[in-house]
């Protein structure tokens, strides 16, 4: 039986209010939010900030194993540690958000 056209309005979620951190998933407002997220918790290591900068060449795994003088697993390891430090869950959104917070030219 098909659902009536006049069903009630859904009330509106307050999500728009408070959002959960990335790193411990406790409620904070919305404006500490976007600060969290625009700077990292902690500081990329020294081999973290050197496949960043090879990210930002566009070069792949592959290439920066090779470049590097190490696994593929290894830099696929400083890549995730990476996404999680700034916060943010792909490759281009690390070259966005390192460059906003200048760590890369």
């Amino acid at each position: 039986m098909p659902r009536s056209s006049t069903s009630p309005a859904r009330p509106a979620r307050k999500s728009d209010e408070r959002l959960r951190c990335p790193q411990c998933g406790a409620l904070v407002p919305r404006a500490a939010a976007v600060a969290a997220a625009k700077t990292p918790h902690e500081p990329l290591s020294q081999a973290q900030f050197r496949v960043l900068t090879l990210l930002n060449l566009g070069l792949t795994t592959g290439e920066m194993s090779a470049a590097l003088n190490v696994t593929h697993g290894t830099v696929r390891w400083h890549l995730n540690h990476i996404f999680a430090k700034l916060h943010v869950r792909n490759r281009t959104e690390a070259i966005v958000r390192a460059r906003e917070l200048k760590l890369l030219p």
